[in-house]
């Protein structure tokens, strides 16, 4: 009996690890499973899709709108694929991205009107030679913006990086949070991230290292801008309402509700799929009141783009002006060199 476990896990140790990622997709998918929810690009929850081999399109529950469409892979990363601080990230042929900065910081050059005090440039980072230094940006808006993060990569474990996040009209307390500080060695960097509770159109971030040495780099705001909008360009309140998977792979429904000014709910079922030469996107809308209308704002779509769709669509917007089945077809077309 000895003989024959350790001859079996002789033969178990021989074989192949099962890795869900390289699992053919069922009925030509590009996964097993197609559909699922993970952090993909510093964002908690998306549903990733898979509709087909080196297809992939992200879809943000938070906006009730699609993030992302891409040919080629997703670089999984993060605590459940390799143990890391990072997350997932697109990696291919970006078809379509939301935009999604509000600013960022180079490490090797400051911005107009930010403050450097006693704050270096050193080998593409920026140090804090001692906790006097201190960063400060200027006044900024960020109250288009939902569900806004502020992030930054830090070395250095003798001291933490004390943030505080303010509204410089002072109508807003100050927030105030410190960094992680879970770095394995003195020079290794480690990524940090935190919610901006309440940001508004006078946003100011002040940075300062609680110890000597500290080293920041890649400091950037982002968030989401909405995109459902009514005509004025105001962002509407969205309401998340799950995905259900046809025959498990024959199609899946994104639901969700978008919220007019007098509070009525227009139901939107929206399926991505994929064809021959690009993608489609068909929306089922109802509860839309008669002589309503409804925007879908899409900033980021590549100019190699060909749009086809009975929707009238002018700015980067599509108007909805009543109930019913719309598709909008996204023809891939090779770019001109």
């Amino acid at each position: 009996m000895v003989l024959a476990f350790v001859a079996g896990m002789a033969l178990a140790q021989q074989q192949e690890p099962i890795v869900p990622v390289s699992r053919p997709g069922l009925d030509g998918r590009g996964r097993d499973p197609w559909v699922f929810r993970c952090v993909f690009e510093d964002r908690t929850r998306m549903v990733l899709v898979a509709p087909a081999p080196d297809w992939w399109v992200a879809f943000n529950p938070e906006t009730c709108a699609i993030h992302k469409v891409w040919q080629g892979k997703v670089d999984f990363r993060g605590k459940v694929w390799d143990f890391s601080q990072d997350n997932s990230r697109a990696r291919g042929r970006i078809l379509y991205a939301t935009p999604t900065e509000i600013w960022r910081l180079a490490n090797d050059q400051s911005l107009p009107g930010w403050n450097l005090d006693g704050v270096k440039s050193e080998k593409g980072a920026w140090s804090f030679p001692d906790p006097t230094s201190k960063l400060s940006t200027p006044s900024f808006d960020a109250s288009g913006w939902r569900k806004v993060f502020l992030s930054f990569d830090e070395s250095g474990r003798k001291g933490r990086f004390q943030v505080d996040i303010s509204d410089s009209s002072s109508r807003v307390r100050p927030q105030m949070f410190q960094s992680a500080l879970s770095v394995g060695g003195e020079t290794d960097f480690q990524f940090n991230f935190k919610r901006v509770e309440r940001p508004t159109e006078a946003t100011r971030i002040s940075i300062h290292g609680l110890g000597p040495g500290k080293k920041l780099r890649n400091l950037r705001m982002y968030g989401d801008r909405s995109a459902w909008v009514d005509a004025a360009g105001r962002q509407l309140e969205t309401v998340w309402g799950g995905y259900t998977l046809v025959g498990q792979t024959k199609a899946v429904w994104l639901r969700y509700g978008v919220k007019l000014a007098d509070g009525r709910i227009v139901q939107i079922q929206h399926q991505p799929e994929v064809n021959a030469t690009g993608w489609t996107e068909q929306f089922v809308v109802s509860n839309l009141p008669p002589g309503q209308k409804l925007f879908l704002r899409r900033e980021g779509l590549s100019p190699t783009l060909k749009i086809s769709t009975p929707l009238s669509f002018a700015d980067r917007v599509w108007t909805f002006t009543s109930n019913g089945t719309f598709d909008i077809r996204f023809e891939v077309q090779e770019s001109k060199k």
